[in-house]
């Protein structure tokens, strides 16, 4: 039987930023690391967000062209709406990979 050899190398953290918490959309609350000022260009990153959305909030339509966005849902649920009509819902555990092309735009709410 073969041994699997783990590397122990470890790293030196040479950066601590702290996400800023901002309002943002109808009734959401952001937390942004990268995409803020202490992390603004971080390429191919844009932006990292961790959101909470109460009940009758979330984000109105905005553009995403030429963008990746990956949405992974700790705990409760959100419902997505692109301008293409397609919807869905993202549940706890969940993983939303969208691709998005010239003219998409998105409607996250938690309903």
């Amino acid at each position: 039987m073969s041994e699997v050899s783990t590397s122990q190398n470890s790293r030196k953290v040479t950066k601590k930023i702290e996400a800023v918490e901002t309002p943002e959309g109808a009734g959401a609350t952001v937390r942004r690391s990268i995409g803020s000022g202490g992390l603004n260009r971080l390429d191919p990153f844009l932006m990292l967000d961790h959101f909470n959305l109460t009940p009758g909030s979330g984000f109105p339509d905005h553009p995403h062209r030429g963008q990746a966005t990956v949405t992974y849902m700790l705990e409760g649920s959100v419902q997505h709406e692109d301008s293409a009509g397609h919807k869905g819902t993202i549940g706890a555990g969940d993983l939303q990979w969208m691709i998005a092309g010239r003219g998409s735009k998105s409607d996250p709410a938690r309903r």
